[in-house]
């Protein structure tokens, strides 16, 4: 997998030691999952195995993000939001 961090476009990227990507433009299918990141494979199945096969769209060959909406750090397992955005062709 790839971690990653949001940066605006004015940001200067140069001489930094990180691998930079962009995540692309499009239209997106997203799941918002709730609770912890041990039961993610849920949304996923649901996300992917159910709706894509039934929604007429195909997914794109891109990876797909997760965005964390809060931190484990200070939230309980079960109270965890978790942002699944897979893109789809165009």
């Amino acid at each position: 997998y790839d971690a990653c961090n949001a940066v605006d476009c004015e940001t200067a990227l140069d001489g930094l030691p990180e691998q930079w990507s962009i995540i692309p433009g499009g239209r997106y299918a997203l799941v918002v999952h709730e609770g912890s990141y041990e039961t993610l494979h849920g949304s996923y199945l649901d996300l992917i195995g159910r709706w894509l096969p039934r929604s007429g769209y195909r997914a794109s060959a891109t990876p797909v993000v997760e965005c964390y909406l809060n931190s484990p750090y200070d939230t309980r397992p079960d109270d965890l939001r978790t942002e699944i955005w897979m893109r789809l062709e165009d």
